[in-house]
Formats: C-alpha cells, sequence, structure tokens
C-alpha cells in the first residue's frame, strides 16, 4: 500500500482537488455567491481601513517639528447639529501668540480665489496667503530659490505644476 501511495501524481491529485471544489460551487451556488462577496468586502474594507489609517499616522512626517505643529479648529452648531472648520478668524492667531507663553510660532494660512494674469493669460486660481514665518515651520522642499527670501511680503511660491503653466519650460 505504501508503494501505490508513492506512485500518486501531485498534479493529477491538483486536479482531482479542483474538480471536487468546482462541483461543490456549481451544487452550492447561492452560499458560494455570499462567501466570495463577503471575502472581496472584507479585503476590500481591510485594505481601505489600512490606507487611511497609514495615511493619518504617516501625515506630514518629512516636517522635523512635526510634534510641536498643531491645527486649530472652530466647531459650529446649528440646530443641534456640531460642524467642525478648519478656519478660524485670522486676529486669533496673534491673540494666541501674545496670550499663552507657551505658543512659540504661529502660522495663518488664508485661501481664496484669485485671478492671475501674465502676458496675455489670465488664471483664475486658489492662492494660499501665509505669514512669514510659514516655512521656518514648515519643511518643505524647494526645488529653486531660497528659504531665506520666504519671508518676503511680496514674494511668492509656486509649484513646479503651476510654474510650468504659468511659464511654460522657462
Amino acid at each position: 500500500m505504501a508503494a501505490s501511495l508513492q506512485s500518486i501524481n501531485p498534479g493529477y491529485m491538483f486536479f482531482n482537488y479542483l474538480k471536487v471544489g468546482l462541483r461543490n460551487i456549481l451544487k452550492n451556488k447561492l452560499s458560494t455567491v455570499i462567501n466570495a462577496v463577503g471575502m472581496a468586502l472584507a479585503i476590500g474594507c481591510s485594505l481601505i481601513a489600512f490606507q487611511f489609517i497609514y495615511w493619518w499616522t504617516h501625515l506630514d512626517d518629512f516636517h522635523s517639528q512635526r510634534d510641536q505643529i498643531y491645527v486649530l479648529q472652530r466647531e459650529m452648531d446649528s440646530k443641534g447639529t456640531s460642524t467642525i472648520w478648519n478656519d478660524v478668524p485670522q486676529p486669533l492667531g496673534k491673540a494666541i501668540q501674545e496670550e499663552f507663553s507657551q505658543v512659540e510660532s504661529v502660522v495663518r494660512v488664508n485661501y481664496n480665489r484669485g485671478t492671475i494674469k501674465f502676458g496675455e493669460n489670465i488664471f483664475s486660481e486658489w492662492v494660499s496667503f501665509v505669514d512669514p514665518t510659514y516655512h521656518a515651520l514648515f519643511d518643505f522642499e524647494v526645488k529653486l530659490g531660497d528659504r531665506s527670501s520666504f519671508s518676503d511680503r511680496d514674494g511668492i511660491v509656486l509649484s513646479e505644476e503651476t510654474a510650468k503653466k504659468y511659464f511654460g519650460d522657462r
């Protein structure tokens, strides 16, 4: 009997398992569909949860002062529904820095729609206005230029994509 077990072809066994599995799938169609959909949902939800948790825990990891950066938010209560907004009144930044000695630096960011004209071209863009201390607190990579020049009140910073849009390859 030992000799006959050793002579069984592994390829034949795999084909036999496949045939038995296919018969069971065809015999129990509803439970097979329920199991397959459940497995696909479980894997999909797990991947989404993993991506969200990874994104949340590694958000802005490249900033050297990451553990000292906080975001102020305001909460509005309207008809019993609480809504959180990521904007606060502009004077609040200066007031917080004056009133709380623990606050070393405040950076305010203001997003507005703006019209930019360059030669014959007119662009309507979202523009961010930031305090001069912005680049001292955040470690965003600078491809061209000097980080010390970012404290100029009339200066601008463009992403590479926006610079190509406005100026082409110049």
